[in-house]
Parts: C-alpha cells; sequence; structure tokens
C-alpha cells in the first residue's frame, strides 16, 4: 500500500520550473491569445537548470509543459487541426531558428540522464481555447491527445492542475477512476493533482497509491499523516514566473526551514525555481540554492 506516495515524498526536495510565454509579458496566468513569438529566449541552457537542482541536491525536477493559457512547451499534433486548436512553441520563430529545439524532450532526456525523476506538469485548463470546442467530448479528446503526446517523453509522473477552475475536480474525466485508469494505460505511473483535497481515502485501494495531496505555500500542518508534497516558489512574493520586478527570493535558511518541516511530515517539498527571458535560473537564486546543498548533507 501507498508504495509509489512513499517513494514520492522520500525523493524528498524537487525543482519546479515556471517557464514559458508568460516569462516574456509579466503575467502568472496568460489569456490565451498572445503572440506565440513573444517566447524568445537568448540564451536558453537545460544544462544549467539541471546543475543547479544537482548542486542543491535535488531528486527531482517538475517541468511546466502547458500552464492555462494553453500554450504548449513541445509539439503537438493539436496545432493546426480546426477540431483542436492549440498555440505551441513550434509556431514561435524561436523554434525554427534554434533548430526545431523540442525543449520538452530534451528536458525529459537531460533530467534523467542526470539521475533526477521526471515530473511533467499539465494545466487541464486551456484559456479562451477552452470555450472554443462544441462538447465537452472535443475537449476531452484534445485532452487525451496532448497527454498522450507527452507521455512519450516517459516522464515518471504527471503534475495536474488546473480543472477544478472550470469542469470540477476530475473533468474532463468522469471519475477520479477514469482519470487514473488513463494516466496508467498511456504508461505513465502516477499522478498528482493540486486540487488541494484528497483524491480518494488512504486506505480505499488501488488508486490511494496514484494519488497524493499537494499544498501550496504552506507546509501540512503538524501531525500530517498523509504523504503529501509541499509546493513553494523561491519568489518572495509569492509569484511563479520571472517578472521584470520583484524578483527578490526566499533566503537559503527559509528553504532549509521549509524542508526540514515539510520532509517532517510527511511531505515532499517542490521549490518553483523560474528561468528568466534569457532561459536560465536567475544568478542570485542559483547562489542561494549553491548554499542550500552546501548545507545539507
Amino acid at each position: 500500500m501507498f508504495t509509489r506516495q512513499k517513494q514520492y515524498v522520500a525523493t524528498s526536495f524537487g525543482m519546479f520550473l515556471h517557464f514559458g510565454i508568460n516569462t516574456f509579458n509579466d503575467r502568472e496566468v496568460e489569456s490565451g491569445n498572445e503572440n506565440v513569438n513573444l517566447f524568445n529566449p537568448t540564451d536558453l541552457s537545460i544544462d544549467q537548470w539541471i546543475a543547479t537542482a544537482l548542486a542543491a541536491k535535488m531528486k527531482y525536477a517538475v517541468w511546466i509543459t502547458k500552464h492555462h493559457g494553453g500554450f504548449c512547451m513541445f509539439p503537438t499534433a493539436s496545432v493546426g487541426d480546426p477540431t483542436r486548436p492549440a498555440r505551441s512553441l513550434t509556431q514561435t520563430t524561436w523554434y525554427a531558428a534554434n533548430g526545431n529545439y523540442n525543449i520538452t524532450q530534451q528536458f525529459a532526456i537531460k533530467a534523467r540522464a542526470a539521475g533526477l525523476k521526471v515530473g511533467f506538469y499539465y494545466s487541464i485548463r486551456d484559456g479562451s481555447l477552452s470555450l472554443q470546442f462544441a462538447t465537452p467530448a472535443e475537449f476531452k479528446t484534445y485532452t487525451l491527445l496532448q497527454m498522450t503526446e507527452l507521455a512519450a517523453y516517459k516522464p515518471d509522473f504527471f503534475w495536474l492542475d488546473g480543472a477544478e477552475w472550470w469542469f470540477g475536480d476530475t473533468k474532463p474525466w468522469a471519475s477520479t477512476q477514469e482519470r487514473a485508469d488513463f494516466i496508467r494505460g498511456i504508461g505513465v505511473p502516477f499522478y498528482l493533482n493540486n486540487s488541494k483535497v484528497w483524491e480518494g481515502t488512504p486506505n480505499a485501494p488501488p488508486y490511494s497509491s496514484t494519488d497524493l495531496r499537494v499544498t501550496e505555500n504552506s507546509a501540512m500542518p503538524g501531525g500530517n499523516k498523509i504523504l503529501s508534497e509541499q509546493c513553494r516558489t523561491m519568489r518572495a512574493d509569492n509569484k511563479w514566473f520571472w517578472a521584470s520586478t520583484n524578483n527578490n527570493s526566499l533566503s537559503a535558511a527559509t528553504i532549509l526551514s521549509d524542508l526540514a518541516t515539510a520532509n517532517s511530515r510527511n511531505c515532499a517539498y517542490l521549490l518553483n525555481v523560474p528561468p528568466d527571458t534569457t532561459g536560465q535560473l536567475p544568478a542570485n537564486m542559483v547562489s542561494i540554492l549553491n548554499t542550500v546543498g552546501a548545507s545539507l548533507p
């Protein structure tokens, strides 16, 4: 019972990477109508992200494959399909100018090679595009297509978000069971869901071993018995994407204290470190994470 949950919590410390079109427009949630060519990193370095995670002694990393506005950070057949419209980095001038560089694929390859577990964040919510589907079935087809495409990169898990804002927690699936069956059916062992509620009861197999509780920006209460994850951003103002102002960071001492507290309460600790418009992690955050790693056993 709870084998996957226990293995996940045992990873203890991970890096969340919020990077996408929002990085270039100072927004947290994109509208879904932005010019795709806003996305234009000048010195993208996945190697730098991974080196920083390893220096901080992190054991897993979660990559934003699609945020709430629907901009896909991977090639998808839903681009150009009038029944399942989508926008993707493949439509940007940056993509062609950089040899059709598939960031999501390269992230998975490089992180796995470095020994990190790989998670794919995927928002079910899809900005204004969600309103363009004639029926819920069309939107479900669109969602399942994209998740199946992502599964081909062999992530260790999905990190789902956004469904509860639009559709109710389990949509576009009919139930939690249907969702778990689909995700396992495409070869991804388990998923997390940022609904901030426990999915299923702790003693109700088989789905208890696929779900984890997620909390945002606050550790689980003392005595927590549910295997969980605390998700926090390194930005001191609790924002998730890099912005042109107010990029002050949590201190190394705060991160170390949060990490210790979370781990003592059955929580893995997922720390967001947002790359800037160059495509690299900000130098001040890298320095702080180096200090964190040097302080850990």
